[in-house]
């Protein structure tokens, strides 16, 4: 693997990272690859997810920092791709965050549901894999 915007990740590796599931080597190469070209929605979204489902500091964390047009976007995106509980879910803790419990209700959710959360998010990308590859 090369630094800088030429970074290339052989179609093994691709490959290998999604067999295995290994969500954070997925999120970094979207993140890597994104930086040097258009990919679809999906991606975006998976990363989204994984910015948010695992706070294990607590959601509130999350929200903080977290701009009026991201959270408009990522909740719009959660039900465009038919993602409805996981967008109540990320709409109530919005809602919620700053009041005493933090969201805890939300937290609790999330480490309740977390590998189901995952396996959505990585539903998503998984027959987009290709779009990670290199065209040469």
């Amino acid at each position: 693997m090369e630094s800088g915007m030429n970074t290339r990740f052989a179609s093994s590796y691709v490959d290998r990272v999604f067999a295995e599931k290994e969500l954070s080597l997925i999120y970094h190469l979207v993140s890597v690859r994104e930086m040097a070209r258009p990919l679809p929605d999906e991606f975006w979204l998976f990363c989204r997810i994984y910015e948010w489902a695992p706070a294990r500091s607590g959601v509130w964390q999350y929200y903080e920092g977290l701009s009026d047009e991201a959270f408009i976007r990522m909740s719009q995106e959660l039900e465009r791709f038919g993602l409805f509980e996981i967008a109540a879910q990320y709409r109530l803790g919005r809602k919620t965050w700053n009041g005493p419990d933090r969201a805890a209700a939300v937290d609790e959710w999330l480490d309740l549901h977390a590998q189901r959360i995952h396996d959505a998010a990585f539903a998503l990308i998984f027959d987009l894999r290709d779009c990670l590859k290199d065209k040469d």
